[in-house]
């Protein structure tokens, strides 16, 4: 399984004062049917700004899933053309 980071919009939009800089902030994974790879998986949130014209404005939460490769050392990620 190749490494991957899968991120979707999901928590809502908070003023810049209440959230963090764009830093990873692990939770746990409250996901259905990941028994089989629970141990592969970290899931957090990172706030975004709304508008990068406007950093100081409102953000987005957006929730992560990092899923690690079963491969160690992982294998390099693919590059598109």
């Amino acid at each position: 399984m190749i490494a991957c980071l899968v991120a979707s919009l999901a928590l809502g939009v908070l003023p810049a004062s209440a959230a963090s800089t764009s830093r990873f902030e692990a939770i746990s994974c409250d996901l259905p049917y990941i028994a089989d790879v629970a141990l592969q998986l970290r899931c957090g949130v990172v706030r975004v700004p709304r508008d990068h014209g406007h950093p100081d404005g409102p953000t987005y939460a957006l929730a992560v899933v990092i899923v690690r490769s079963e491969h160690q050392p992982a294998l390099p990620d693919v590059k598109s053309l």
